[in-house]
């Protein structure tokens, strides 16, 4: 094992000790929300949206990408961060949100190759992690 394939083994390890995901469990869906398991959840509340809207522009050699939601954001009831990971589950950037003063919108700008796949989360203090699987 070379020492990249060590260090995502161990980021991949870290992350599902964390409980914030679990290897394997999840549906592959292509350009659709996806599920895992005890951890993100892809099918939508009823009342309230919390999987995020992305959409992917380029600019040369980089991915644009704008994740957007439309959700309660006050103490009580907010989404406190947008992240991207790519399709080994390995998180390559994160955009923090304040409860009762940030928008929820963030723009992140990848160096990736077109036709990656990625996952974009939002994670709601109240109902948890929902994840968006999508390509660049």
């Amino acid at each position: 094992m070379n020492r990249r394939s060590a260090i995502q083994a161990a980021s991949v390890a870290a992350v599902a000790a964390a409980g914030a995901l679990k290897a394997g469990e999840y549906t592959e869906a292509k350009n659709e929300a996806v599920k895992l398991e005890g951890g993100w959840q892809y099918k939508e509340l009823e009342y309230e949206k919390h999987i995020p809207e992305v959409t992917v522009s380029r600019e040369e050699d980089v991915a644009v990408i704008d994740v957007m939601l439309k959700h309660p954001q006050t103490a009580e009831h907010h989404i406190s961060t947008f992240k991207i990971y790519d399709e080994n589950r390995i998180e390559i950037s994160e955009f923090n949100l304040h409860p009762e003063i940030s928008q929820l919108h963030a723009t992140f700008y990848l160096r990736i190759p077109e036709g990656t796949g990625l996952i974009a989360t939002s994670d709601c203090n109240i109902h948890g992690i929902w994840m968006k699987k999508f390509e660049v």
